[in-house]
């Protein structure tokens, strides 16, 4: 019983894993530089590996439940209920990731769901509904993924040593050659850091500098190339600026409208806006520096 029991939560792992590779593709797409056969090969197996490991957890930790209870259903309910709150908080994630460019975070989530989350988000009544829909949606998912488990558990051929032996290969292949392009300022790998949610891939540039697997001089190149700035902040003016024969100080107030976009003035949208430009001068010509308040201001 405790082997088909451990088949079974094997099996529904996988299934999720098919939905989180699914979930891994949407995040591929996110990567600016997925040039040549062996850069699409890397990328599919770190995705591979490293959403397995996700998919895989809530597997031991049932499995470890059932060893110290000794209880099959606390055993599965465990498994599924885990394996849904994973796809439902990775799909929120990817809407964040979407929408900010970054991963879900304490901020992040009082942002979301603070107390002036209106301010700014605005959903609708469809908005607030779909999710509802959805979350059902994962939960009957898991019990389909049960039902089958005992369909299939007792099957011999179910190829689990050697999927157990692909997602080693996979996690030890992405890690080590992680650890490579990092300390050889490889970008179209060391890109994938930012990109996958809690992936925290492999680094080990002494190891590597002592093997004679690092470029040196290339890697000297780079480090030239990073900003030393141990108090954050932005080191500006670097030389005191001239400002002219005037004595007479400028009274310049900066009205400004975040996170607006500019094909957005026009006299159907923002007609008052609209009106000001045409007696006024306009200057289309301006590229941020950043996609942040801080950084778009600053520039």
């Amino acid at each position: 019983m405790k082997k088909i029991l451990y088949r079974r939560l094997y099996i529904i792992s996988i299934f999720n894993l098919l939905i989180l590779l699914v979930i891994a593709v949407k995040y591929l797409a996110f990567v600016e530089s997925t040039d040549g056969l062996f850069l699409k090969m890397y990328l599919f197996m770190s995705a591979f590996s490293h959403f397995a490991i996700i998919a895989f957890i809530p597997m031991l930790i049932g499995v470890l439940l059932y060893r110290f209870i000794k209880s099959r259903y606390l055993a599965k309910g465990v498994c599924i209920g885990l394996s849904g709150v994973t796809i439902i908080i990775l799909m929120l994630d990817l809407m964040i990731f979407k929408q900010f460019r970054y991963h879900l975070s304490p901020i992040v989530l009082k942002m979301v769901f603070g107390k002036r989350a209106s301010d700014i988000f605005q959903f609708s009544g469809a908005d607030r509904v779909a999710p509802i829909f959805f979350i059902l949606g994962v939960f009957l998912l898991q019990f389909v993924f049960i039902y089958f488990s005992k369909k299939i558990a007792n099957r011999p051929n179910l190829f689990i040593k050697p999927t157990m032996f692909a997602f080693v290969i996979s996690l030890l292949f992405s890690h080590l050659f992680y650890a490579w392009a990092d300390a050889n300022y490889y970008q179209p790998v060391t890109q994938l850091k930012n990109v996958f949610p809690a992936f925290y891939p492999l680094t080990a540039d002494k190891a590597l500098t002592a093997l004679h697997l690092v470029d040196e001089k290339r890697a000297a190149q780079n480090q030239k190339m990073r900003i030393s700035n141990t108090s954050n902040t932005v080191n500006y003016p670097l030389k005191e600026l001239k400002h002219g024969n005037s004595t007479n100080k400028k009274n310049i107030l900066f009205l400004v409208i975040d996170s607006w976009r500019n094909d957005y003035m026009t006299p159907a949208i923002t007609p008052n806006i609209y009106s000001l430009s045409q007696k006024s001068q306009v200057f289309a010509n301006h590229m941020s520096g950043s996609n942040m308040t801080t950084g778009g201001i600053f520039t």
